[in-house]
């Protein structure tokens, strides 16, 4: 025989459904009580809650002793003290976390583009707040692991390590004058991260960018293959132009192409 399908079967009236009342009498009777002390009428709140039922598709099943317990472990479930440990791929550093290297580190995690995150600032305290930040928003992106430090040991083994690191300008000073004082931050960092993480490619943005970039490639040494420290170059710049171009003629910046050449 062909069995029938849960579509052959018709709906079934909604007075023919099973039903049970909402409330019990003794319940009733209270609502009612206290209904007519306070100058209601009892008889149709009575009426009216005597009338009032819970519909229900089936009736319900009863609990039945002889269904196996799962016990406290759920099946299919691996313990806590036995799950594999999490592994993170991507790792990446950002050494000086001011603004910048927090906006980096903010897209990073938007993006979903990270499975670690090293940050490193002199500041620890400072540091430590802001990483508090980024691990209470993690419902709202993918699983990372976010460390922070003053200590560029926590760097071991990353992927890439974005430089940011350097001294702020200063009322009338250009990018220019700050070579002197970002200078030795770059000799100092770049050795060390080279000794944790001697294969990782180095991004600099600090402040003088393409002069910090060949200062860090001189700290490195003759035996780092060219290629692997690098700069951010005219990245915000070529930015900035296509967003400048876009408004003007009122375009989207995407549909805007140009790069520009030179210093940044």
């Amino acid at each position: 025989k062909k069995r029938k399908s849960n579509d052959d079967v018709p709906p079934q009236p909604p007075h023919e459904r099973p039903s049970v009342r909402a409330m019990d009498s003794s319940t009733i009777d209270e609502i009612v009580r206290i209904a007519q002390s306070r100058g209601g009428s009892g008889d149709l709140v009575h009426d009216q809650l005597g009338q009032s039922t819970i519909r229900r598709s089936h009736p319900p099943v009863p609990y039945s002793h002889s269904i196996p317990h799962a016990g406290r472990q759920m099946a299919g479930a691996v313990p806590l003290d036995q799950a594999p440990p999490f592994k993170p791929k991507n790792k990446v550093s950002i050494i000086g976390c001011g603004q910048v290297g927090l906006a980096i580190a903010y897209a990073l995690l938007n993006q979903g583009t990270v499975g670690a995150l090293a940050l490193v600032d002199v500041d620890k305290s400072k540091l430590e707040g802001e990483v508090m930040d980024l691990r209470q928003g993690s419902a709202f992106y993918s699983r990372v692991r976010i460390e922070c430090s003053d200590d560029i040991a926590i760097t071991a083994k990353s992927d890439i390590v974005v430089l940011t690191a350097g001294t702020a300008r200063r009322p009338g000073e250009t990018r220019l004058d700050l070579v002197g004082r970002n200078a030795s931050i770059v000799r100092n960092i770049v050795p060390k991260v080279l000794q944790h993480s001697p294969e990782c490619p180095i991004c600099v943005v600090s402040n003088p960018c393409d002069v910090m970039t060949a200062v860090a490639s001189r700290a490195a040494g003759p035996n780092v293959p060219p290629g692997q420290i690098f700069g951010s170059g005219t990245a915000l710049d070529s930015s900035r132009l296509r967003s400048l171009i876009g408004a003007t003629l009122d375009v989207d910046t995407n549909s805007v192409h140009g790069f520009i050449i030179g210093e940044h």
